[in-house]
């Protein structure tokens, strides 16, 4: 999470045209993995990256979901979740209440 829009900064980077976007028009959410060899790089609604942060910080799916229908009461988990498995960016799922 930055205050700036750093994704759309670099993006201009790599193929400028026209005026340099401005930093002072608001911060973006970045989601950041290896692909390969190369670095990925997707913009996130801010629901998007409340539930990517909240799993990222070990709390249950139920939690991740909650918290990002705080940010955005219509967030839908599924696509979020098959993209994230689609990418490989998760990688297990644990059961807590059955662990010992």
């Amino acid at each position: 999470r930055s205050a700036y829009p750093v994704l759309t900064l670099w993006q201009w980077c790599q193929a400028p045209s026209g005026a340099a976007p401005r930093t002072d028009g608001g911060g973006e959410q970045i989601l950041l993995w290896r692909d390969g060899g190369d670095v990925a790089m997707a913009l996130l609604d801010p629901a998007t990256f409340r539930c990517i942060e909240t799993l990222a910080d070990r709390h249950s799916v139920a939690s991740a979901w909650a918290a990002a229908t705080e940010v955005d009461d219509e967030f839908d988990l599924e696509p979020c979740l098959r993209d994230l498995l689609a990418q490989g960016l998760i990688v297990a799922f644990t059961n807590e209440e059955s662990s010992t």
